[in-house]
């Protein structure tokens, strides 16, 4: 497995290995039959024999040639373009069975329900009982946050915003919350409040 690319087991959980079956059927595709096992995924350019790539674009089919992939996740078209090293998950939806085989080796940590005590939470707002907010997030007035959705740590969120179920936000980036910054990740606004919500964020972050 190529190191570099290996995701940080302190940020985000991992899972496997799995044989290839396994990732064929998350990834809504087929494959050949093989005894062999995948630990993680990566780039067309940097995956090892044990990862698991894709090629979404037949510009880059140059680097699907190349791959030491141990399985790519291709289109039908591209089959012949895959190396005899890798063995191909065949799918007419490549992106999305990219996205349903990282979540295989990624998966989402559920959610811990209930409000951090250093949160602010303006009066009126509605969180589902399911859902997380983290420390020191601010949610303001007239905000609906739906069920299972997780609010990070330092998140804001502007008046007037409705979150639907299963929604993740955290803070851009960790420098911003060393220094206990309020800032805001995929800023969710009303059309009605875009104006309102952008002058509060310069705010947050100044």
């Amino acid at each position: 497995m190529n190191n570099k690319f290996i995701v940080d087991a302190r940020f985000y959980a991992r899972s496997g290995p799995y044989n290839l079956a396994e990732v064929a059927v998350a990834a809504n595709g087929t494959a050949e039959a093989s005894d062999r096992m995948l630990t993680g995924v990566a780039p067309l350019q940097h995956a090892g024999p044990a990862e698991v790539s894709f090629l979404d674009n037949s510009r880059y089919a140059s680097l699907l040639e190349k791959t030491g992939a141990g399985a790519v996740i291709v289109h039908p078209d591209m089959v012949g373009r895959v190396p005899p090293s890798a063995s191909p998950i065949i799918t007419t939806a490549t992106y999305e069975g990219w996205a349903r085989v990282s979540a295989l080796f990624h998966p989402v940590a559920p959610t811990s329900p209930g409000i951090h005590p250093t949160a602010f939470v303006a009066p009126g707002v509605v969180v589902d009982p399911t859902a997380e907010i983290g420390a020191f997030a601010c949610i303001e007035g007239g905000v609906q946050i739906g069920p299972r959705c997780r609010i990070g740590s330092y998140v804001s969120i502007g008046s007037g915003v409705v979150i639907g179920e299963d929604c993740r936000s955290a803070p851009t980036s960790p420098s911003a919350t060393r220094r206990s910054e309020r800032v805001s990740v995929c800023f969710l606004e009303s059309v009605s409040d875009r104006r309102a919500s952008d002058s509060q964020e310069r705010r947050l972050v100044s």
